[in-house]
């Protein structure tokens, strides 16, 4: 059987997030071995368009391993 996975910084506490979430995995678990992981985010100390990006490429990375 194929896996599929959701992986996410934060938790999925937002109602719409939490709620789609759920039809996909009770949809997709016929099919496939769906799993969802959430991740600890990154802290970003500035809200500049460079220091975003950094953490971005870095939560990248940290997905690929």
């Amino acid at each position: 059987m194929k896996s599929v996975a959701l992986i996410c910084f934060g938790k999925l506490k937002t109602p719409g997030f939490e709620g789609a979430v759920g039809e996909f995995s009770k949809r997709l678990q016929r099919y496939v071995d769906f799993k969802t992981y959430e991740l600890k985010p990154l802290p970003v100390e500035q809200k500049s368009e460079a220091v975003r990006t950094r953490v971005t490429e870095k939560e990248s990375a940290m997905v690929l391993e």
